[in-house]
């Protein structure tokens, strides 16, 4: 059997800027608004080229806080195809005003590659 990771969900309170974020600097498709009127669930489904789908999920009163370090995911990693690519595009978002964690370099693994925060401090690790 042949097993491909279909879609990672992400819960936020910013779901308009979220969607405004990856719909600017990746090579997404963007769905339909989703709203559950008996639930007040709103999302969007972003579809990468891959058919790989992140869905934004927006629920009213929910808890935002979180710990540095905690339980969980830790990041959302997206390859790039090379090097320049990751210099170009790291730039380009921390130019926008969004936070770097990571510079890019060489990592243990011996891959290249930097991390940055979305709007809600979501790390995404950007590789060659």
């Amino acid at each position: 059997m042949k097993m491909k990771i279909d879609r990672i969900a992400l819960y936020t309170t910013k779901i308009e800027t979220l969607k405004e974020f990856y719909s600017n600097f990746f090579d997404i498709q963007v769905g339909e608004k989703y709203f559950n009127i008996e639930t007040s669930l709103k999302s969007y489904l972003l579809t990468f080229e891959n058919g790989i789908k992140l869905e934004l999920l927006q629920k009213p009163y929910m808890n935002v806080t979180r710990p540095p370090y905690c339980k969980g995911y830790t990041h959302l990693s997206i390859k790039l195809g090379s090097k320049d690519m990751v210099d170009d595009l790291t730039k380009k978002i921390t130019d926008a005003g969004f936070s770097l964690k990571i510079k890019p370099r060489v990592t243990n693994d011996g891959q290249y590659s930097s991390c940055i925060f979305d709007p809600d401090d979501n790390e995404i690790e950007l590789t060659e």
